[in-house]
């Protein structure tokens, strides 16, 4: 494996994929931010333009 934390036969394996996993969570929740300030921003910037369905 490139990365010495992906080999499986390492026994902390289960951990590390774990981790990486629980990692996600939080750039999936910066994601989600990022997408609400933008709609944010358009509807105050276009607000005829720019129509957001909720």
């Amino acid at each position: 494996w490139p990365y010495a934390f992906l080999d499986l036969s390492s026994p902390f394996a289960p951990l590390w994929y774990f981790g990486v996993g629980l990692m996600h969570l939080p750039c999936y929740g910066i994601f989600a931010l990022i997408i609400r300030l933008k709609h944010l921003w358009l509807s105050r910037s276009f607000p005829e333009a720019y129509r957001c369905l909720k």
